[in-house]
């Protein structure tokens, strides 16, 4: 049966290579391209840098959708795991090529595992539909019964579809189908009948419906790990593994059930990005247990891909590798799709480098019933209890069992780290359930402090709106009151102008009385005038009733009015002017004096009236002022009543808020100071480690070094000192024979004398100069050791420093050495410049006596040359004393032949050749001083160079003693 759903070579079956090309990423990472030929072969290449790489597949999906993935590839595995064969599908790729989409989420209709389990499912719903109205007769064929129980009647056949979801994250694996508080200790275990299993992980019971699949797996990937970390999102460090647990039930009616167990894991493996650096690096970088799993994994392939079997594979590496065990070379039909995204040239190629290790891979998959889990419980039951125990078996149990107590060390203290783990992610929860319930809170009170301030608003707007009415009401009353008071004084005035004119009109009726007389006569003629009088007397009792009328009204009417009544007047005035001319004007002037006295009664009355409306209209105004006022307060003690209010619930909330975040920002800040600290700590102390070991190493190199030197140094200064000396002594010895060879036979000697000096002063000037160059190249080396070495050791700080106090006191003691040395060639040179000058005066006196011998006599002659050698002896005595003999001898040879001519004339020649001698004698000597003087000079200079650069190193100790002087 086994070799009906796959075809296994001697070698086993070879993990089956698909790739899955998704879209190019928004944010490419590189210029680089991914090229398919055939359909088979992908290559990647930057164009860039030229670089390419090719993988030869099974097969590549561009933009495919899930229906074509399951029909092209997955159909297969999915018939394979009906007939009772263990299926793995593995994901493979970097963080951007997003492989847990692929995985999870729907590509078109929906995703990749919802596209599986449902073929699963409907695959094996029709089995099981065929077997049962089968019922009765053989068993099918491909059902993945044992040939022994073929022949036999099957009575019935159920299956049941259970899932399980797992993360693993830091070698912790995490349960994704309950809750965080109810998780067990998760770990994995061998199971004598299914292998590789995850002990305590929840499984769900037995999926009917596609729908239940789907409310599973959205709630085992809304808890995992998706949030942002120190080295990036969390997503590319973890591995998920999606287990679908096939159980089928075969019934028959002679013999007993069977059952067919099988799995199909779907796995998203880690992010492959961290494999193209090494992993000791990342390891250094990220931590040892972030990348394990994906390290392990790259190991456990590895060892699979080599052609020979060059020992046992570490699948215990991780806990990925170890619960993938039998997808890496086991009892499983594998599948990889590696999934790649374009623009990123790094992921890709650590993809399809893992990828061609994979494809080197074989595995071994049978058919899980009933016979192959006798076998296995078999097997696992003798190697349970062996039943010889050897020598070396006892070792290896002894080593099993340290083993076993290291790994249940390791374990416990896994565990106690994952409490504590588990303890503050529910504190941290915890907080956060009291910080979301604070937001609400805030949350509300900013909604009622929002309707509050919406409810001020309003109030504002409604005082605001009352202001201007009252406003405008108090103008309106001010204009009122303006008007009403321009009115009164406008009657007021034409009252007084009524009264005028009542006075002026009472003597104009005297006048007119008066004239009465005289208008009798005048009379009859004018009683046709008079009718025509008492026409325009109506027509101004017609207007003057008019202008009542208007007088009554509250407007200005009142001014018109007053003008009009002017107009009156002007045409009484020139009635009373007819009624002077004549007498039959009087009685129609008197009745209108009366109508005037009426008119003036009723404007009074009118006054009286305004007044008194006036009066209530102030009474009016005052009350609704008081109102008013008394609105204002209530308004404004309900503002301060709000305000308070408002600013209560602001302090209240503020208090709490702040309090809470107080309270978690300090837990929060101890945690990751706790953290830093440890691994500040950690870090400074391995630091402090390698440098005390290196700065050990080097400070005791650099004070041997420096030991070694300064004994040289003084050595050499010895060594010169006593060359000095030497030479010193030679020099002198040198003059004292220069001034001995006065004589004709000694005069070769003395230029030999010369040469040798020069040459001795030329030979101790280059060694000088060479010890100078060692002096200052010892000098510069020991201060570049010192400061290499400018931070002594706590322990050996004491010994350094005491050794440059050493080494100081030996630089001044040279340079003093050095100053004397240079002091006494400086004298040396002075005795050298008192000896020429002395010459100077010799020859001097000499050409003296030569012009002396030419003026006076042989006799005076004999006498001068007499003082001329005694001189020589005096001089030569004052120098060295060592020509004392032979100038005794020459002045008794002159002494005794006085009158020899000849004799005086070999004396002459003699002096003529010591002039000679002395005149050469003189250029060898200035010769000398000059050079003499410029190798001092040299000297000189190179000692105030080396004096500066002792001083500056002086200046440098002096510093270094200051900083590593404790405080």
């Amino acid at each position: 049966m086994a070799a009906s759903v796959v075809d296994r070579g001697s070698k086993g079956v070879a993990v089956q290579m698909h790739a899955y090309i998704g879209s190019p990423s928004a944010t490419p990472v590189d210029n680089s391209a991914l090229r398919v030929k055939d359909g088979k072969r992908i290559e990647i290449a930057n164009d860039s840098t030229g670089e390419t790489l090719a993988l030869q597949l099974d097969h590549v999906y561009q933009e495919a959708t899930e229906a074509d993935v399951v029909e092209r590839s997955m159909r297969s595995l999915v018939a394979a795991c009906v007939e009772g064969v263990n299926v793995s599908v593995l994901a493979v790729g970097s963080a951007k090529a997003q492989k847990s989409r692929v995985l999870f989420s729907p590509m078109l209709d929906q995703s990749l595992a919802v596209a599986i389990f449902q073929t699963l499912f409907d695959t094996l719903q029709n089995k099981i539909v065929a077997l049962n109205n089968n019922t009765g007769g053989s068993v099918v064929k491909n059902s993945g019964i044992s040939s022994a129980r073929k022949n036999q009647t099957l009575s019935s056949a159920t299956f049941s579809l259970c899932v399980s979801f797992a993360e693993l994250f830091e070698e912790s694996i995490t349960d994704l189908l309950v809750p965080r508080d109810s998780r067990q200790d998760l770990f994995i275990e061998d199971d004598p009948a299914l292998g590789k299993i995850v002990k305590n992980l929840t499984q769900s019971a037995p999926l009917t419906s596609i729908g239940s699949f789907r409310q599973l797996l959205d709630a085992g990937l809304s808890v995992r790990r998706s949030t942002n970390g120190q080295y990036g999102n969390l997503s590319e460090f973890t591995g998920a593994v999606l287990r679908i647990s096939v159980k089928q039930t075969f019934s028959f009616l002679e013999a007993p059930t069977q059952e067919l167990h099988s799995l199909f894991d779907i796995a998203d493996l880690p992010a492959t990005d961290r494999l193209t650096r090494s992993g000791t690096a990342v390891r250094l970088s990220e931590g040892p247990l972030l990348n394990k799993s994906l390290f392990a994994l790259q190991d456990v392939v590895e060892s699979l891909s080599r052609s020979t079997d060059e020992g046992p594979v570490h699948y215990q590496g991780s806990q990925l590798t170890t619960l993938l065990q039998d997808a890496l070379g086991g009892n499983c039909l594998t599948f990889v799709l590696l999934c790649l995204s374009p623009g990123d040239m790094k992921g890709s190629t650590a993809t399809l480098q893992l990828g061609k290790l994979l494809s080197r891979v074989c595995t071994f998959p049978v058919v899980n019933n009933d016979m192959l889990r006798g076998l296995r419980r078999r097997q696992f039951t003798m190697q349970k209890h062996p039943t010889v125990v050897t020598g070396d078996l006892v070792d290896y149990e002894r080593r099993l069992h340290d083993l076993e107590g290291k790994l249940a060390q390791n374990g416990l203290e896994r565990r106690m780290l994952r409490e504590d783990k588990d303890a503050l992610t529910a504190q941290l929860g915890e907080l956060r359930v009291k910080y979301r319930e604070l937001f609400d809170n805030e949350l509300s009170l900013r909604t009622e402090l929002l309707a509050c301030e919406q409810d001020k608003l309003a109030l504002s707007k409604a005082f605001v709106a009352f202001q201007l009415e009252r406003d405008t009401q108090l103008q309106q009353l001010d204009s009122d009151k303006f008007e009403a008071e321009t009115r009164l004084i406008k009657a007021e005035q034409l009252v007084v102008e009524i009264q005028q004119d009542d006075a002026t009109k009472a003597e104009q009726i005297q006048d007119l009385c008066a004239k009465m007389n005289e208008l009798v006569a005048d009379k009859t003629r004018l009683g046709v005038e008079l009718s025509m009088l008492q026409k325009a007397v109506k027509s101004a009792e017609n207007s003057r009733d008019a202008e009542a009328k208007q007088n009554q009204q509250l407007s200005l009417e009142l001014i018109v009015a007053v003008n009009q009544k002017q107009k009156f007047q002007s045409e009484m005035e020139t009635l009373a002017t007819q009624l002077r001319t004549r007498q039959s004007q009087l009685d129609e002037q008197q009745g209108e004096c009366t109508k005037l006295r009426s008119d003036n009664e009723e404007l009074r009355r009118e006054a009286t009236e305004f007044e008194a409306k006036l009066e209530s209209i102030r009474k009016d105004l005052v009350r609704r002022e008081l109102e008013l006022e008394r609105v204002e307060l209530a308004a404004k003690k309900e503002k301060l009543e709000t305000q308070q209010a408002g600013r209560d619930a602001d302090n209240i909330r503020e208090r709490t808020v702040k309090q809470l975040s107080d309270e978690l920002e300090i837990q929060r800040s101890a945690f990751a100071a706790d953290k830093r600290s440890l691994e500040v700590q950690l870090e400074r102390v391995q630091h402090e480690l390698v440098r005390e070991n290196r700065e050990k190493q080097l400070a005791s190199a650099a004070l041997k070094s420096k030991n070694e030197e300064n004994e040289e140094l003084v050595l050499a200064l010895e060594r010169a000192r006593h060359d000095l000396q030497a030479q010193l002594e030679t020099f002198r010895l040198k003059l004292a024979l220069l001034h001995q060879s006065g004589n004709d036979t000694e005069a070769g000697t003395g230029i030999q004398a010369l040469r040798e000096l020069l040459a001795s002063y030329q030979v101790r000037e280059k060694e000088l100069r060479d010890e100078l160059d060692s002096t200052r190249n010892a000098s510069w080396r020991l201060t570049r050791r010192l400061r290499e070495s400018a931070e002594p050791q706590s322990g050996e700080e004491a010994h350094a420093v005491d050794e440059m106090e050493r080494l100081r006191e030996r630089l001044d003691a040279a340079e003093q050495q050095l100053a004397v040395e240079m002091q006494q060639r400086s004298e040396q040179a002075l005795a050298l410049a008192g000896l020429e000058a002395q010459n100077a005066n010799l020859l001097r006196e000499q050409k003296e006596r030569q012009q002396h011998e030419q003026t006076v006599p042989t006799k005076d002659n004999d006498t001068g040359v007499r003082e001329v050698h005694a001189e020589l002896a005096r001089q030569l005595e004052e120098v060295r004393r060592l020509t004392l003999q032979q100038t005794t001898h020459a002045t008794q040879q002159i002494s005794s032949n006085n009158a020899d001519l000849s004799e005086l004339e070999t004396l002459r020649a003699a002096k003529t050749q010591l002039e000679s001698r002395l005149a050469s004698t003189k250029a060898h000597w200035m010769t000398l001083l000059e050079q003499v003087e410029r190798r001092c000079a040299e000297l000189l200079t190179k000692n105030v160079m080396l004096t500066e650069d002792n001083d500056n190193l002086r200046k440098h100790l002096t510093k270094i003693m200051k900083r590593t002087r404790p405080d």
